[in-house]
């Protein structure tokens, strides 16, 4: 079976020969307050997600998650207890042309207090919180789709 790599479109590739994937775990944080999430605008794909990405080698996943949210967006965050999910995607970075097998650790948070000054990171162009009911509504990525579906946030 030939593995089957997905971008941030939907569109699938598979791994060229000759070529490997890496693999990339990361941590990715839910921030839902008075029936918003808290989601990023990526520069490149042009699509709203939740916060969060790549772990480093020398962090927790709860350190990884705090410090990702706060790169993009400007917040700090408390995680709420242990990861509520997790997920996993062969994914194609078009812009790195590189292959990764992503496997994502989820966490509920709360922010702990005011959004702080913050440049955009050379990911993200916009920070929001949109209403729950809107995000049916919206072009999300297939990551967030599946962190949705299996956290109940969408059918």
């Amino acid at each position: 079976m030939t593995a089957k790599f997905r971008d941030w479109y939907n569109k699938l590739y598979e791994l060229p020969k000759g070529k490997e994937a890496t693999w990339r775990p990361s941590a990715y944080a839910v921030v839902i307050e008075n029936d918003k999430i808290l989601l990023i605008h990526g520069k490149q794909h042009k699509m709203w997600t939740i916060p969060g990405g790549g772990m480093e080698i020398t962090e927790t996943m709860a350190e990884a998650c705090e410090r990702e949210v706060k790169e993009e967006t400007g917040y700090n965050i408390r995680l709420q207890g242990d990861p509520v999910c997790i997920v996993d995607e062969l994914y194609y970075a078009a812009d790195e042309d590189r292959y990764y097998h992503t496997f994502g650790i989820v966490f509920k948070a709360n922010i702990t207090g005011e959004k702080e000054e913050h440049e955009d990171s050379y990911e993200t162009d916009k920070v929001a919180w949109v209403s729950l009911d809107k995000l049916k509504d919206i072009t999300l990525p297939p990551l967030s789709i599946k962190i949705f579906k299996k956290m109940g946030i969408l059918k």
